[in-house]
């Protein structure tokens, strides 16, 4: 599988969709793909610097 490819199926949106379809059923998955997608945030920089300039909070190191 392309990065690409399980950076958008491993993503908040999915996660998100899949908590309101389907509810309390899924957690455990939601969960995990919720923690995936913060993993492939946390690596998706380049250099320290780039992690100031990002509005987003998994990349700055701001826990949720």
């Amino acid at each position: 599988m392309k990065r690409r490819f399980a950076e958008q199926v491993m993503s908040e949106t999915v996660a998100t969709a899949l908590e309101l379809n389907y509810g309390c059923h899924i957690t455990e998955t939601v969960n995990f793909i919720r923690h995936v997608n913060k993993f492939f945030d946390c690596l998706n920089t380049r250099n320290l610097g780039e992690a100031a300039c990002t509005k987003n909070a998994n990349i700055r190191g701001i826990p949720q």
